[in-house]
């Protein structure tokens, strides 16, 4: 018959008692069968324990009792859940993580790291308003600032953002709004945000930073007083290349007018993604300490290696950020780098071909350690003088470090530099 644990089940005018293990049913209605399989176990009533994972949700809409609580609700927008792409409880229990690993206030998830820039942005600006945003600064971005946000009235300049004078000399009177990242997408130039934080104070204007590459594992930027902090949890937040997913994190006041965003543009994020992006969290003090070990290894090797031409890494004692990033940064120096080969594409092609472990990749920040082409994939849609002016070529690889043994990561990059 069962084990004697029983659980009550309730929807309505329908009442059932189960014994869990057995079959038995009391049924204090009758109905037809095809009417009972669709409205059967649908709720499950606990009292005395909760599960020890987070269950995924998914569902579209919760069922609500009757108007007055629809108003209950409704004066109650944060505890209560009513359709899910406004609020679901993965969504909630993934923003309460990441606020946490943040030290904000508040925070919100979404379905991309673009959306979450754009709604973090969105909270802070409007048509008429400038934004500085660094020069060294994530394809996707410059293209959303450039473009998108351009058309809504908001203008933008990209300057060298760890230069005072530039920047003053690009602060207008409607500037509101800097956007930084801690290391920058290709090139991991690392930004001096206790710079950008006192000019930015000076005209009254916010500060956004983008910490994908850093993570609040090396770096917090609220606590160096940062307005805003967004991620592409696709990336080191979740940390396993199977879900898309974005975080914002901040103040109360600017989350709510970031969720408003979210909502209203649509782009929330489902149970299972925040579920995925949730479980990749329980790994992230682990994981990050291991990638930066691995990848100051890698760095140093490549720097050695004669086919390379330049590394970028912030690690290594000869990169001019090296001094900036001991500074800013705890328990290593991230697990993102980029290196110059040959620019020529054919020897390009058979220096990829010939990887073995590392694949190519356009993403990061993944167990696996991966390459990317930033000349044709992250930073494609920029102008060829703007790539130019960037360094950016053919020849400049990225490299997102992973948990493998370090040894076994130099080994197949050396083996495919000499084939080359």
């Amino acid at each position: 018959m069962g084990a004697e644990c029983r659980i009550r089940l309730e929807d309505g005018n329908f009442l059932y008692t189960m014994v869990i293990g057995g079959c038995m049913m009391k049924k204090k209605n009758e109905y037809s069968n095809e009417t009972k399989l669709l409205h059967t176990g649908e709720k499950v009533d606990i009292p005395s324990s909760y599960p020890e994972a987070m269950p995924i949700y998914q569902t579209s809409a919760f069922v609500v009792k009757d108007l007055e609580s629809l108003h209950a609700m409704r004066d109650n927008p944060e505890t209560a859940y009513i359709y899910s792409r406004a609020k679901h409880p993965n969504q909630d229990s993934l923003s309460e993580v990441l606020r946490e690993a943040e030290n904000g206030e508040a925070a919100a998830v979404c379905s991309s790291g673009m959306a979450s820039i754009f709604a973090g942005i969105l909270a802070v600006v409007e048509s008429g308003d400038h934004i500085i945003c660094a020069d060294a600064i994530y394809g996707g971005t410059y293209g959303m600032l450039r473009d998108d946000l351009s058309r809504m009235g908001i203008s933008s300049s990209f300057v060298d953002v760890n230069d005072e004078k530039a920047i003053a000399a690009a602060v207008r009177p409607e500037t509101k709004l800097f956007v930084i990242e801690i290391t920058s997408n290709p090139f991991v130039v690392v930004t001096d945000i206790e710079k950008v934080v006192k000019e930015a104070k000076k005209v009254k204007a916010k500060v956004l930073v983008d910490n994908t590459f850093t993570t609040p594992v090396h770096i917090r930027p609220l606590d160096w007083g940062a307005d805003l902090v967004a991620h592409s949890c696709t990336k080191f937040i979740n940390g396993h290349n199977d879900v898309v997913a974005g975080g914002i994190i901040g103040s109360e006041e600017l989350i709510q007018k970031a969720k408003h965003n979210i909502s209203s543009l649509g782009s929330v994020i489902s149970p299972f993604d925040a579920w995925l992006v949730l479980r990749g969290t329980k790994t992230l003090n682990l994981r990050i300490p291991r990638q930066s070990e691995n990848a100051l290894k890698v760095a140093e090797a490549l720097e050695k290696h004669s086919k390379v031409d330049k590394v970028f890494y912030p690690g290594l004692k000869s990169s001019p950020y090296h001094e900036l990033a001991g500074h800013l940064l705890n328990d290593g120096y991230g697990a993102m780098m980029s290196f110059y080969i040959p620019n020529d594409t054919e020897k390009v092609n058979r220096f990829m071909n010939n990887l073995d472990i590392i694949k190519f990749v356009t993403t990061l920040g993944g167990v696996r350690t991966t390459m990317s082409h930033p000349n044709t994939t992250s930073h494609a849609p920029l102008e060829q003088s703007v790539k130019d002016k960037m360094g950016i070529h053919d020849g400049l690889i990225r490299l997102s470090v992973g948990i493998e043994k370090a040894e076994d990561l130099v080994a197949d990059l050396q083996q495919a530099l000499e084939k080359m």
